[in-house]
């Protein structure tokens, strides 16, 4: 499994709760094995959401796997993985993973990744809403200066939806990633999308307006963030 923590990420943001009025997202822990072994069950899913390696372990290893990384949570290290979770009233249910990986300090990137296995939970722009949470939270919280988005070739729809997001198409990579279900290697899109595109973007700000009751796209407050 790679790590799910963060490498070099202001410590006063390491473990984050990500909210809006329709979704949570809670940094991945030892209480969300259960919903990990589950999704890891859904083959397509792992296809398309290869973060969680190896995805067979035991229920006994992988909870030893995530609080190990709990417990070494100060350590310098280069992911983030959260669990989307649907709220009504005080109720809560999981639908889905997103993730920033391979966070750079030197040049401020991540890849941003986001999985709802279920096709009833895509419903309603949520995972729209995912990712705004998590752009918010990449150019605003913690100033990266860009977001990277792998996407399979298979993946139309989620490429379609990555240069609606406002990526750029920046390459075609092939046979980029390695798949061990298929026993093959994959080619895939590079999609890139700068800070200063996240900032002048109006339809982030309108959809995020709508979605999360508030302008994500604008600059923070520095003397908020001291």
């Amino acid at each position: 499994m790679t790590s799910i923590w963060s490498r070099s990420l202001p410590s006063g943001n390491l473990h984050t709760t990500l909210r809006s009025h329709r979704l949570l997202l809670e940094r991945l822990g030892p209480a969300h094995v259960g919903y990990l072994l589950e999704t890891l069950k859904d083959r397509n899913f792992r296809h398309h959401f290869p973060v969680i390696q190896p995805y067979n372990l035991s229920r006994t290893r992988l909870l030893t796997r995530l609080e190990k990384e709990r417990l070494n949570s100060t350590d310098q290290r280069d992911d983030l993985v959260w669990v989307i979770f649907k709220t009504t009233g005080n109720d809560k249910r999981p639908i889905g993973l997103a993730c920033l990986i391979d966070y750079l300090p030197e040049t401020k990137n991540a890849e941003m990744m986001i999985g709802i296995p279920r096709e009833a939970d895509r419903v309603m722009g949520r995972a729209l809403e995912a990712s705004l949470l998590v752009m918010e939270f990449a150019f605003n919280l913690i100033g990266l200066n860009k977001l990277i988005s792998h996407v399979y070739t298979d993946n139309k729809s989620a490429q379609a939806n990555s240069i609606k997001l406002g990526f750029t198409q920046e390459g075609f990579l092939r046979e980029h990633y390695f798949d061990p279900s298929d026993n093959c290697f994959l080619d895939v899109y590079r999609n890139g999308l700068l800070a200063d595109e996240f900032r002048s973007s109006k339809r982030l700000s309108l959809l995020s307006c709508r979605l999360l009751q508030r302008d994500v796209t604008l600059a923070p407050d520095p003397i908020k963030n001291r």
